[in-house]
Order: structure tokens, then sequence, then C-alpha cells
């Protein structure tokens, strides 16, 4: 990892991170662990805007998250202050802009999951991030040519194996990642674990 981002490592020691996907089922998913917890809450992609409060906002969409920024700006009942993250490849002028090497996640969960790891939270709750074939909070049906991991697709196998791949290179984090739903709770999971 490079660039300023570094100043957020091991900043949520001690804390529990909750990081909310857009997949149906998501936003009551994180009302569960919210309640619980009181986590630091990482939005990844568009559920940021409609989300009660969003700490870290994450995506691999900057010039999306730009937008769904300011949308939620323009609503003074969720206006407050967050934080922006992206990585090093976008033309971005994000809060925090990450370089990840080996990687970073080519999911906007993930991607998050991996930040808050890195930030150093103790424990990291996926929320609306199944890994599973299921629809986003806003489309009426899940997608036919992607499963998220689940399917059969090129995309699934390599999103599919690189998590696994990551998990296996930093058995750390796995120990951390837990999931309410869906093959990532299959494989990392529950938070009752």
């Amino acid at each position: 990892m490079r660039g300023p981002a570094k100043e957020l490592v091991g900043s949520l020691t001690g804390r529990v991170a909750l990081v909310v996907g857009g997949a149906e089922g998501g936003y009551r998913e994180a009302e569960k662990v919210r309640d619980y917890f009181n986590p630091v809450i990482f939005a990844a992609n568009d559920i940021g805007m409609y989300l009660p409060v969003v700490h870290h906002w994450v995506s691999l969409h900057y010039d999306k998250l730009v937008h769904w920024a300011a949308v939620r700006r323009l609503d003074g009942s969720l206006w407050q202050d967050f934080k922006t993250h992206c990585t090093y490849f976008q033309a971005a002028t994000a809060d925090y802009i990450w370089a990840i090497e080996p990687c970073h996640f080519p999911l906007s969960g993930y991607f998050a999951m991996q930040l808050a790891y890195l930030m150093g939270a103790d424990r990291i709750i996926l929320a609306g991030c199944p890994g599973s074939r299921v629809r986003r909070f806003f489309e009426p049906e899940p997608r036919k040519d992607y499963g998220y991991g689940s399917g059969d697709s090129n995309a699934d196998y390599r999103d599919r194996e690189q998590l696994c791949n990551e998990m296996r290179r930093v058995p750390g984090m796995k120990e951390k990642v837990r999931s309410m739903s869906g093959w990532t709770r299959e494989y990392l999971g529950s938070p009752d674990d």
C-alpha cells in the first residue's frame, strides 16, 4: 500500500466494521448489526445514498461515487461527515486513494472489507455482500450474466478465486470477517460464529 491512505492504517483498532453492499436484504441485515454492535459503517456503492449513517464510502466506480455522494449531501436528513475511498488507477479526488499491492478486490464490497481490515477493525461484518446471484436492491430481478462469484461465468470464477486466494494469503483477514448471508456466509461464517 502506498499514498496518504497510510494514515488510516490501524485507526479502527478495537472497533467493529460493518460493510454494507447493495444486495437485496442488505439494508435489513445492516440494521440488525447496527443495533447490536454500534459499528463503523462502510457503504459500498449506491446503497450509501440511503443508509442512515455512513462513515466511509467505498467504490471501484469513482465516477459514480462523486454523484452518489452529492445526492446524499443534498438530503439534509442524511447528511453527515463521511470519507470517500477509491483505488489509485481512477482519475479521482476521493478523500483517500488506495494503492494496495499485490491486489485489491474486484467488487466494491470486498474492497471495503479489505480497507476495514487494513484500518485495523477487530471484526468485519458483511451485510448485502452475499457473493451470490441475488438482485440488487434497486433491480426487479437478479442479473442473468453474473452471480457475484457464485455463477459460472469467467468473472464469477475470477472473483470467487481471488477472494479465496487472498483469504489464504492473509489468514488474519479471514479470521476477522463474517457475513450475514449467501455464499460469503457459508465461506466466512456468520457473525454468531
